[in-house]
């Protein structure tokens, strides 16, 4: 495979399971779910970074290489931008969760009293 396959096929990934991410209801999230999400959004972000790396390191420094540098940098800073939203999202729902289990396993010491 070449170095641009990668980078597009690893841009593909990251860009697919955002939008599963983003298709499913939170009501089938659970804190566990989310740690195993997160870890492989991780993942699947490093092949981005690693594979735009070997990519822009075989471009030519001709106008042709200019112009494909210019489009894998847009490619790039999409998938960032994806990486990033996708991590928020999940951090927050993993906040929300936590806070409401938090909450829901707290007692009220004055309800107990007869």
């Amino acid at each position: 495979m070449t170095p641009a396959n990668d980078f597009s096929r690893a841009c593909d990934a990251l860009l697919e399971f955002e939008e599963l991410y983003n298709n499913t209801p939170s009501a089938n999230h659970s804190v566990f779910s989310l740690e195993i999400q997160k870890e492989e959004l991780k993942a699947l972000w490093l092949k981005v970074k690693e594979s735009f790396d070997g990519y822009s390191r075989n471009l030519s420094a001709d106008e042709a290489g200019s112009i494909a540098m210019r489009s894998a940098k847009t490619r790039y800073q999409d998938c960032y931008a994806a990486y990033l939203t996708c991590a928020a999202l999940m951090g927050e729902t993993m906040h929300n969760l936590t806070f409401v289990q938090q909450s829901s396993s707290t007692v009220n010491p004055a309800a107990l009293e007869c």
